[in-house]
């Protein structure tokens, strides 16, 4: 039996390259998995894109804590309500 994963990705700004990143990860994951997106201080429509191509996302928005590790934290946190075994 294989372990329940989430997929936690970060994500600033990547409208443009998300959906692709998005599929790879998909062709991937079992039916009980689940991919989170942060999208992280964006100023495009990287959270509409990831939402669209089925991903859980959730929006972070804080100007003076800026960056990959804020983000990462913000997913966890995210995660808490359900946590999976394995966090990728």
């Amino acid at each position: 039996l294989r372990p329940r994963f989430a997929v936690l990705i970060p994500a600033h700004d990547e409208e443009a390259g998300i959906a692709r990143t998005l599929r790879a990860v998909a062709a991937q994951l079992g039916p009980a998995d689940r991919v989170l997106v942060v999208a992280d201080n964006c100023s495009d429509r990287t959270a509409v894109v990831a939402r669209a191509e089925g991903a859980e996302v959730v929006e972070r928005t804080d100007a003076s804590r800026r960056g990959k590790g804020y983000a990462l934290a913000f997913g966890r946190d995210a995660l808490a309500a359900d946590p999976p075994e394995v966090v990728v």
